[in-house]
């Protein structure tokens, strides 16, 4: 039966940058300071329609009425001063700190995503070595695949090989108990040699609810 290759493995993923953090934050604050406070409502408008927090709101809306006030207010008047004051170093406070929330929570969400895409990544690769596996056995072994101990320098996801790596390995396994693993150095000591997770877990007597995940860290060289 002709076998599919499975695609390539993509990239792994890129470290972000935690500096990048605070370059929108120091914009907003720096927006806030240059436009001598008129922008700060605008900043906060913008950051309640992404947090869409009712503390926000209420700050948008007071940042707002204080821009309104500072231009119906005589310019002569001590009030108007402290309006102005309020609103532009105010509200450049509040931009840095408001949109340093906004960076942490991309950052929390790009952080979520890149874990996730170093998992996919990790299980393209022992899918992409499994086919290695089942297609070319002699070009596997050379690879090295299923033998961390060999550190041939094929990045196989992290594959064991049941039949050949050394039992301190096999341990690595999922769903492979301590009994497990003595039943499986006997029957290797006796030169049995297993072909799938499923034949290796009847062996051995692994429960079955475990079996997918054996199989999807177990190669059989």
């Amino acid at each position: 039966m002709a076998h599919t290759s499975p695609a390539r493995p993509s990239k792994p993923p890129s470290p972000q940058n935690p500096a990048r953090s605070w370059i929108g934050p120091a914009l907003a604050a720096a927006v806030s300071l240059v436009s001598l406070g008129l922008a700060v409502p605008l900043l906060l408008w913008y950051a309640f329609l992404r947090l869409r927090n009712a503390l926000l709101f209420l700050c948008a809306l007071a940042a707002s009425a204080l821009l309104a006030a500072f231009v119906v207010i005589d310019t002569e008047n001590d009030l108007n001063l402290l309006v102005f004051v309020t609103l532009w170093l105010g509200g450049a406070v509040a931009s840095l700190a408001l949109f340093r929330s906004l960076a942490l929570r991309r950052n929390a969400a790009g952080a979520n995503a890149s874990v996730e895409a170093a998992v996919r990544h990790r299980r393209e690769l022992r899918a992409r070595a499994r086919h290695i596996a089942a297609t070319e056995r002699v070009h596997a072994l050379e690879l090295g695949i299923g033998r961390p101990d060999r550190a041939t320098g094929f990045d196989d996801g992290g594959l064991i090989d049941v039949n050949h790596a050394p039992a301190e390995l096999l341990a690595r396994l999922p769903g492979l108990a301590p009994e497990h693993l003595r039943r499986l150095e006997e029957m290797r000591a006796a030169g049995v040699a297993f072909s799938s997770a499923e034949e290796l877990a009847a062996a051995v007597d692994v429960d079955p609810r475990r079996v997918p995940e054996l199989a999807e860290y177990a190669v059989f060289l």
